[in-house]
């Protein structure tokens, strides 16, 4: 199985791209480029996207949701009065 170049979360009504590869990287900007610096796009549009983006060749896969909170993490980090 190829490391995808591009992976996405779906966050309810929107769904964020993350670059993996720098080709991803460069398919990341251009999704960016259109939705104000986000890279993240309405959910509705996610078969559309995905069909783009495969068609001109990048490998896109879903992420894996994170195992930890955010607040786990930061605790993990031991960063003293982070709060």
């Amino acid at each position: 199985m190829e490391n995808p170049d591009l992976t996405y979360l779906k966050q309810g009504f929107f769904t964020a791209f993350y670059p993996e590869t720098p080709e991803g990287k460069e398919a990341w900007y251009e999704i960016a480029a259109h939705t104000e610096g986000t890279g993240k796009i309405f959910t509705l549009h996610l078969k559309q996207t995905l069909r783009m983006l495969r068609s001109k060749g990048y490998i896109v896969r879903k992420a894996k949701k994170p195992e930890m909170t955010d607040e786990q993490l930061l605790n993990q980090l031991n960063i003293p009065n982070w709060k």
